[in-house]
């Protein structure tokens, strides 16, 4: 996260920079900077829009749809039990699966 405004009449005006692992894919950090932006635009400072952001890094849900269990059962994302469950659902359902990705854990 970055904050600072562009002081023309003070080049050397301060700008400030606070890294976050925000343990998200893109679309969770997004989100984050989005939130950030609104927070400065808001008026909030950088002390409060830091607090806010590590404070609900952990909490953004991500949902994935997939088509092919073959990646995630490869990467351990789902048990090769779950996977054969899945498989055969979708060979007799057509459905596909959908997963909801919270924090370091994960559901299907």
């Amino acid at each position: 996260m970055v904050t600072g405004t562009e002081n023309k009449e003070n080049p050397e005006s301060e700008v400030k920079i606070h890294v976050v692992d925000s343990k998200s894919m893109s679309h969770g950090s997004g989100w984050l900077v989005m939130k950030s932006s609104e927070l400065e635009k808001e008026g909030h400072s950088f002390e409060d829009i830091v607090t806010f952001v590590e404070s609900h890094k952990t909490k953004v849900k991500h949902f994935l749809s997939v088509d092919d269990l073959s990646h995630l059962i490869r990467s351990g994302r789902i048990s090769g039990a779950s996977a054969l469950i899945g498989k055969l659902l979708f060979r007799v359902t057509g459905t596909i699966w959908e997963l909801l990705v919270n924090g370091d854990r994960h559901r299907e």
